[in-house]
């Protein structure tokens, strides 16, 4: 065999070898191509398929379906808003017995609180609400709109339930001895006041007179009493011992507020969980 024919059957089967590969290329994209259009298809006939049936109403197809009730009773209330709802986003403030009462009589309609850390402000205006170092200040009873929940007195049944001191009769049933506990820890499921805010600004304590004070339910508390005095004597048992007493004249929240029945989770006379 001579070189030529030699080298001629190598490329021959070169040729051989590249045609195969082409074929089965070939094929392999065929098998593709056929396998896309099944899915186009499918999905095609999926999209057609979606939607109301032949004759329904439409708006009607579109609802989601509601349970039926075979006979059993509910047990949702249906009257007022869900209690859930309501203090999902409610922001706690704690009240003493006699504020609170002050407050369900309608003598209460504001608050002071020490506004915390102490800021280092010029004037008080709602633009100057920054400390010195520009941080804004953190408006711990938010903003007009805001909805509080009253925090007070409180204590654990025999079931486990909790209950309001206010709304028990002369403390309790008799012969039983009550714990009751800080309102600063009463649970949030527990609240069955709340509070919707009116106003928020911050002053200085010694901006407080009298008529204020008894905006601050001194007229329901101590009705003999100088209503001013009233409330320095008040603010000085709860907050002197933090170093932020009357004679301090430390820089305070102004909290407006209105109770509105259609912000109360539930009736006085419901169990609380």
């Amino acid at each position: 065999m001579s070189d030529t024919q030699g080298e001629a059957e190598p490329r021959a089967n070169s040729a051989a070898d590249r045609a195969a590969k082409a074929d089965d290329l070939a094929t392999q994209t065929g098998a593709r191509e056929r396998l896309a259009g099944h899915l186009r298809r499918s999905l095609s006939d999926r999209t057609q398929n979606v939607g109301p049936k032949p004759h329904a109403d439409p708006v009607t197809a579109l609802q989601p379906s509601v349970p039926v009730n075979h006979g059993r009773a509910s047990s949702s209330r249906s009257s007022g808003p869900k209690k859930g709802t309501l203090l999902s986003g409610a922001i706690g403030i704690g009240f003493e017995d006699a504020l609170v009462n002050a407050i369900v009589a309608g003598a209460k309609r504001v608050t002071r609180r020490p506004v915390r850390p102490q800021p280092n402000l010029v004037s008080a205006t709602a633009s100057d609400w920054v400390d010195e170092f520009q941080n804004p200040i953190v408006r711990a009873y938010g903003s007009v709109g805001s909805l509080l929940y009253v925090k007070e007195k409180w204590a654990r049944d025999p079931d486990g339930r909790a209950i309001l001191a206010r709304l028990v009769p002369d403390g309790g049933e008799p012969g039983r001895r009550v714990r009751w506990k800080s309102p600063r820890y009463m649970p949030k499921e527990a609240a069955r006041l709340m509070l919707r805010v009116t106003e928020v600004r911050i002053e200085r304590l010694h901006e407080l007179d009298s008529k204020s004070a008894i905006s601050e339910g001194a007229g329901h508390v101590a009705p003999d009493q100088d209503p001013l005095w009233w409330f320095r004597e008040t603010w000085d048992r709860i907050y002197a011992p933090l170093g932020m007493g009357w004679d301090a004249n430390p820089w305070v929240w102004v909290v407006g507020f209105q109770p509105n029945d259609a912000d109360k989770p539930a009736s006085d006379d419901q169990p609380i969980p």
